[in-house]
């Protein structure tokens, strides 16, 4: 571990402590997953798929999933499970019966039985199947809605997701990962730097990957400002994204300060920041959300005190994913710090995460994709410093949720469940 990285880990551990008092209930050290490769059914054990299957389906068959034999309104991870992770499924449909069976898929025996629990909402119920740690292959059926699709319980669940997600981004070219929606193309770049600060020593290949979508969108923001009228008052989105933009840059630099040409990145930082900044209403003196990111992550780069001075003045009204950014980059920096700003972060973040965390255990699901998203960024970055049992299984929750159909995923999201699998990974792993 570098010096860096022992340095953020004992400043970061430090505003925690502050804390922790209030997280005792619910907080343990992680259990070191064993690990063990993936066993899959043979051909002879695998039902046929439907020629009906989609792409992504079947690209979904190397974990055992097939094609349930009736319609299916029994929601489980097509991804799969961890031996210990809570396991919850979600029926839909009319005349629910009272319990659901699960079946091993090798040779249809009933495993293991649950009951089905109402949630208030006519035609929605959900049963618990957490009891069920075998690994191997297995499918949901009850009356009247039929099966679910063929998922797996296997070691390893998290590290295998993100290595296979990790290689994805790898070999797509830029110019096909993002979607030229300029705020969410910025922000998945974002997202991507901060994960190699994040998940333990990058990997050079990663960096250079870094370091190629960087370049692309470098190209990508000089082009779009050579088109684009300039910014008026009225348009902010066009504000909000050079201010994610000056982020994304700034974090880029921040991981590949060490690479030839890394310097760039702070110069289209540094530009884009007082671009957005100019285009500002002169009677609009509050920082933004958006302002505040950028303002955090330049001066974690670079360390200049003006930049510190809009981190002061900002004003946090609301939760918003901009401002969680702001707050994790002035959280991370190696800069001297007003260590009562941190405080005030800390105690952001660590209140909005208990009620994150009770809403998804009582709840099982956050219904908006997007919503969800945000939610288990923000619980996995509080996991990974406080090693949170409590925060890991509401984050687990949602993204069984999240993977239980295979909508398609912008380059943002994409980035953001990156980041996550990366921080479920390492607790299967040990820190």
């Amino acid at each position: 571990m570098t010096k860096d990285k022992r340095e953020f880990r004992k400043r970061i551990a430090a505003f925690f402590s502050v804390f922790l008092c209030l997280l005792l209930v619910g907080c343990q050290t992680s259990v070191v997953g064993q690990k063990e490769q993936i066993t899959t059914e043979s051909g002879e054990e695998k039902e046929e798929l439907s020629d009906e299957t989609t792409k992504t389906q079947t690209d979904s068959t190397a974990l055992g999933i097939d094609r349930p034999t009736v319609s299916s309104n029994i929601a489980i991870d097509l991804q799969g499970y961890a031996p210990a992770d809570i396991k919850y499924a979600c029926f839909t449909g009319q005349d629910l019966q009272d319990t659901f069976s699960v079946y091993r898929q090798k040779d249809k025996q009933v495993v293991y039985q649950g009951s089905i629990q109402q949630t208030g909402e006519a035609g929605k119920a959900w049963g618990d199947f957490s009891g069920l740690t075998e690994p191997g292959s297995y499918y949901i059926q009850t009356a009247v809605i039929g099966r679910s699709y063929t998922f797996q319980i296997y070691e390893d669940r998290y590290r295998t997701q993100f290595e296979t997600d990790r290689e994805s981004w790898r070999n797509t070219a830029p110019e096909d990962y993002y979607t030229a929606e300029e705020e969410t193309d910025y922000q998945a770049l974002l997202i991507l730097a901060v994960l190699q600060e994040f998940y333990a020593e990058p990997e050079e290949e990663d960096l250079k990957k870094l370091q190629e979508d960087a370049d692309y969108l470098i190209r990508y923001h000089t082009e779009q400002a050579k088109s684009s009228v300039s910014a008026s008052d009225a348009d902010m989105a066009y504000v909000r994204a050079v201010y994610t933009y000056a982020a994304a840059m700034a974090q880029c630099y921040h991981v590949l300060k060490n690479e030839a040409g890394a310097a760039a990145y702070l110069k289209q930082a540094q530009t884009a920041y007082q671009a957005a900044a100019r285009s500002r209403s002169r009677t609009d003196t509050a920082v933004s959300p958006e302002q505040y990111m950028a303002a955090a992550a330049l001066f974690k780069a670079a360390g200049s005190y003006s930049y510190h001075q809009v981190i002061k003045q900002y004003e946090a009204a609301e939760d918003t994913t901009a401002g969680f950014w702001g707050d994790l980059f002035y959280l991370t920096s190696l800069q001297r710090v007003d260590t009562t700003l941190c405080e005030q972060q800390m105690s952001r973040l660590l209140k909005e995460c208990g009620e994150l965390s009770d809403r998804v255990l009582s709840q099982y699901t956050i219904e908006d994709r997007a919503d969800s998203i945000t939610a288990m960024l923000k619980l996995s970055v509080a996991d990974d410093t406080l090693v949170s049992l409590e925060y890991r299984n509401a984050c687990k929750t949602l993204l069984h949720a999240c993977y239980s159909n295979m909508e398609e995923t912008d380059c943002g999201q994409r980035s953001a469940l990156l980041f996550i699998e990366g921080e479920l990974a390492k607790n299967e792993q040990g820190k």
